[in-house]
């Protein structure tokens, strides 16, 4: 276990409003907690540094220790508590598809009453077992088939039955098997997809795999052909969970005369094609019977369920900004991120800095398959974050995940530690650097904007999704991180509206706005990604399963939803390499007389060539401006990335065909266009279009030309004026 580890009921507040704080410690003596103002987030010796500000709050005090665990897996329960009114013949039956079959059981379906009966999965058979007669066992099913398994009685003898519905690799055999049993049904509770462990009330045994449709009706259904529910008399359905209905939310529906409803744990995926599936539609909301199951894992999570520890009270009058409330006992230490907004309908400065919380969640967790020998030696040396997902697999996976069956990871939760989110998290071992992705990377622009002291306020992506353009339409100027990747309609609409209003907006990062996630009230604090069609994926999604559970609408690439990136930033992703960077070269464009105000003070032809992320300013992942997709056509390209290492590639969006002579691969696509535009309605955005560029800001102490270039354009889009002449002169004294 983590000795200390700690998370928040939510990302962002005002002052006044209170946090809840959910703290693990496995010390016996007290932690204390204080509030720190995040200055910066970098532990490289030659990078700024991990540094705070303490910050009087009432919550600065002590708190006794325990201990809070996490327990993944999905299921589902419902509590039944009645007798069954069954008669002298009865039914139970269920749909499975296994997706990850071992030595281990397997919990497809728990009922506890009388009898206590369980469905198991595993290598050598599928098994009945029931605690008044014994175990009956048939042959095992293969990964990937639908079967339908029943518990039959009649006349006091019961049958269980394995029945194939569809498979890909070959029709398996039929099977069944019977005993003498007697007919009565009571039930207290029954679980899918795991069992409850009565000693310590935790389930377990969890299934890897769909289920669809179980069911209970006064009736012995012996034929061997899969039951069809929809042609059973309605007064012999006595329980039927369809799993179809309520697909947004976390019940499941009984339609059955009993209507004993239910409801899901830890956030199994729905929306997903059942046995049913027929191909006519994509949209599980047109044809919801063909999305009827439900795909259960043994490493989902939703909520760690931790008590809270304490109330964090933002005080009154605080300056919005990054802050961070620190844990500390013996030697441990744990610093959660809070992003303070101004009051509301206020604002304290002119710039916001929009803080990429829907990315920072989607790569929660995400272990990079990097945790080596190699990692933990710079971890060590430089006092980094001690902790990786690797080592920590109960607070769940990203969204970049695969669980143990192979399926990708669609949910992401914030109620959970989130280790990826802390100061000073390493994400590579960076040769050229510091090996920094999203949060820590995200404070490479902040301290930037101290340092150069440009004042601003701090709003988030969540903040955006619920409240809209009206949180940043005060701003003369909106910066975005260094990864604005994953956003919803609402979140992109607000951006997007912000910018046709005449607001500012410089995007200072790249691979921005590609991913549309899902989310919801009815499932709050989560996220939903479906990999559709195509992209830069760490995995697909299956077809036929495009379309978002939480919000019902198409999931996949803002490209293929015809809202490409380029329309909002005039850039769009268009290649990747590892975590090494190049540089710019000034284009013609830049010398311009119109283009002076961003370039003043800067005689430099090479443009980042230089930084704590890869080495230089263009690296990792790259936008580039293109018509054809939607860059309006008064943008004008004034700098462009070259000479990247071979290990760039052109995303898979851009290949229509490796055949030359159907359009092939073009090397040229690989590049980073620094892009700048103004609208009709006073509007304007800058455009780096590179992860690693908000790295270089910090070169020479921000005295550089990427440090210039981001002033030079802010001051611009403030209405300021710069004084070169400082500029210049330690420039000389440099030289």
């Amino acid at each position: 276990m983590i000795p200390l580890i700690g998370y928040t009921d939510r990302f962002s507040a005002r002052p006044g409003e209170a946090i809840a704080v959910k703290v693990s410690c496995t010390a016996a003596s007290r932690y204390s907690a204080d509030f720190v103002e995040i200055l910066s987030a970098d532990p490289n010796p030659d990078g700024p540094g991990v540094r705070y500000r303490n910050v009087d709050a009432q919550f600065n005090q002590s708190y006794p220790s325990r201990v809070q665990k996490a327990f993944c897996g999905s299921y589902a329960v419902v509590e039944y508590s009645r007798s069954v009114p069954v008669g002298a013949e009865w039914t139970f039956s269920v749909r499975v598809q296994p997706w990850l079959i071992t030595a281990d059981e397997q919990i497809v379906a728990s009922i506890v009453g009388i009898p206590c009966m369980s469905l198991v999965v595993m290598q050598q058979a599928t098994v009945l077992k029931t605690t008044s007669t014994g175990i009956i066992a048939l042959t095992a099913m293969n990964q990937g088939t639908w079967y339908e398994l029943r518990i039959v009685v009649k006349d006091d003898i019961l049958s269980f039955h394995k029945i194939p519905i569809r498979t890909l690799d070959g029709a398996p055999e039929s099977a069944s098997a019977s005993w003498v049993a007697r007919s009565e049904l009571s039930i207290d509770r029954i679980a899918f997809g795991a069992m409850k462990d009565e000693p310590s009330s935790r389930y377990c045994k969890f299934f890897n795999g769909r289920i669809e449709d179980p069911a209970l009706i006064s009736a012995s259904v012996t034929q061997g052909e899969p039951l069809d529910l929809d042609s059973v008399p309605r007064s012999r359905v006595l329980s039927w969970w369809d799993f179809s209905v309520e697909i947004s939310s976390a019940q499941i529906t009984d339609r059955g005369s009993i209507a004993a409803h239910g409801y899901v744990v830890n956030l199994p995926t729905r929306a997903v094609c059942g046995s049913r599936w027929s191909g006519r539609h994509m949209n599980w909301g047109h044809a919801p019977r063909d999305y009827g199951a439900i795909h259960f894992h043994e490493d989902d999570l939703y909520d760690c369920g931790w008590n809270t520890d304490f109330l964090a009270t933002i005080p009154e009058g605080l300056v919005s900004g990054i802050y961070g409330i620190r844990l500390r006992v013996e030697d441990h230490e744990d610093v959660i991120p809070v992003f303070v907004l101004p009051p509301t309908g206020t604002t304290q400065s002119k710039v916001a800095f929009l803080i990429s919380t829907f990315t920072y969640q989607a790569y929660a967790n995400f272990d990079r398959a990097n945790f080596d020998d190699a990692y933990k030696e710079r971890r060590a040396e430089w006092k980094a974050y001690p902790h990786h997902p690797a080592e920590y697999r109960e607070f769940g996976r990203s969204t970049y995940d695969r669980h143990p069956d192979g399926s990708g990871v669609v949910h992401s939760s914030a109620r959970r530690p989130i280790l990826t989110c802390r100061p000073a998290f390493i994400a590579y071992v960076d040769a050229k650097g510091s090996g920094l992705r999203h949060f820590p990377a995200d404070m490479h622009i902040a301290d930037w904007m101290r340092a150069r002291k440009i004042d601003f306020d701090v709003v988030t992506d969540h903040d955006i999704d619920r409240e809209g353009q009206a949180l940043l339409s005060p701003y003369s100027c909106v910066l975005t991180g260094t990864h604005p990747e994953y956003h919803t309609l609402s979140s992109l609409n607000a951006l997007q509206e912000y910018v046709d209003g005449g607001g500012k907006l410089a995007y200072l990062g790249g691979n921005g706005f590609y991913w549309k996630i899902g989310n919801s009230s009815q499932m709050p604090d989560v996220i939903e990604v479906r990999r559709a069609e195509g992209g830069t994926r760490a995995w697909a999604t299956d077809p036929g399963e495009y379309y978002h559970a939480l919000d019902g609408t198409y999931g996949g690439l803002w490209l293929r939803n015809r809202r490409p990136p380029n329309q909002l930033t005039g850039v769009g992703f268009s290649a990747q390499g590892l975590f090494e960077g190049s540089y710019y070269r000034r284009l013609p464009t830049s010398y311009d007389p119109a283009m002076a105000w961003m370039f003043e003070g800067i005689t430099d032809e090479i443009i980042g060539d230089f930084g704590l992320s890869g080495g230089g300013a263009a690296g990792f992942e790259l936008d580039r401006a293109d018509r054809a997709l939607g860059t309006p056509t008064e943008a004008v390209v004034v700098a462009r990335s070259e000479k990247h290492q071979p290990h760039f590639g052109v995303t898979p969006e851009d290949i229509l065909s490796m055949h030359p002579l159907l359009g092939g691969i073009s090397l040229d696509l690989i590049r980073a266009d620094m892009t700048f535009f103004e609208n009709k309605a006073s509007g304007a955005v800058f455009s780096v279009g590179s992860i690693t560029f908000g790295g270089s800001l910090y070169h020479h102490k921000y005295d550089n030309n990427i440090s210039r270039l981001v002033e030079n354009v802010i001051r611009h889009f403030l209405g300021q004026a710069l004084d070169v002449g400082a500029f210049a002169s330690r420039r000389a004294l440099r030289r």
